[in-house]
């Protein structure tokens, strides 16, 4: 189960009691979030993406973008607790990308990583969101603090 961030209730108010502002936060941290993986290189054929997701399995294909043409890109939706190993495999050669952080394995390989963020980040980057997303559009019946707000997506390119 994820953590969960308390609202205060004055005395007065049931849990039942709509929100007494636009603001209210969001009870559950987002730790998932979709990530964009993007490969820029006109001259490819293929591109896949591989790493701890996957098993190492080169399992997930970038699609070519139909409205850029030099461009492969796919969007996972990941734990962000944890890092991620990973690389893009590009007509069959392996290949990191200058647009992530790289980490050696055991066997002394480079590959890309998404780095972790910690709950405090992710707590942050929750309540930002949901703040801006009930600013923009409040529900005059009063809404639910239970509603699941989805991350905007983070978008990386190589």
């Amino acid at each position: 189960m994820p953590p969960y961030i308390t609202t205060p209730l004055s005395p007065s108010l049931s849990p039942s009691s709509p929100p007494l502002s636009p603001f209210s936060y969001p009870r559950r941290i987002v730790t998932h979030q979709q990530v964009i993986f993007r490969w820029h290189h006109s001259s490819a054929k293929t591109v896949f993406l591989t790493g701890e997701f996957d098993g190492w399995a080169v399992s997930i294909p970038l699609p070519r973008d139909p409205a850029c043409y030099d461009e492969f890109a796919i969007t996972l939706s990941l734990d962000r607790t944890r890092s991620w190993a990973f690389k893009f495999v590009v007509d069959g050669e392996w290949r990191c990308s200058a647009a992530f952080p790289t980490v050696y394995d055991e066997q002394g390989n480079v590959n890309n990583c998404l780095e972790a963020l910690t709950m405090d980040k992710l707590a942050e980057m929750t309540l930002e969101a949901f703040g801006r997303r009930r600013s923009m559009s409040w529900p005059s019946s009063g809404g639910s603090d239970d509603e699941v707000w989805v991350p905007p997506k983070l978008a990386f390119s190589a």
